[in-house]
């Protein structure tokens, strides 16, 4: 059996009018998935530390502002030797 599209009086029928609603939607909802897909960082996003690296800077604050170990240790970047190509590690405090 065929669905009549419009009644005797011209207006579109309820299924009629349902399946035109449930295509719109569909078709808005995938028009809004596709732009947000298209322009994944538009607008206002952040990036957050995770709880390891949060914990770690901590860490190396506290060390880095305690009255006794403030000067003793250093979080300098590590120097690497050139011409043996071995990574050298200064200790302060330890045969300077």
């Amino acid at each position: 059996s065929i669905l009549p599209t419009v009644d005797l009086n011209g207006r579109p029928s309820q299924e009629s009018s349902l399946l035109f609603a449930v295509l719109c939607a569909v078709y808005v909802l995938f028009y809004n998935f596709a732009y947000d897909i298209n322009n994944a960082f538009q607008g206002v996003y952040q990036i957050r530390r995770s709880s390891t690296a949060t914990n770690l800077l901590q860490t190396k604050f506290v060390i880095a502002n305690h009255p006794l170990v403030g000067g003793e240790v250093d979080f300098d970047e590590v120097s690497e030797d050139s011409s043996t190509g071995d990574v050298l590690v200064r200790s302060p405090g330890l045969g300077d």
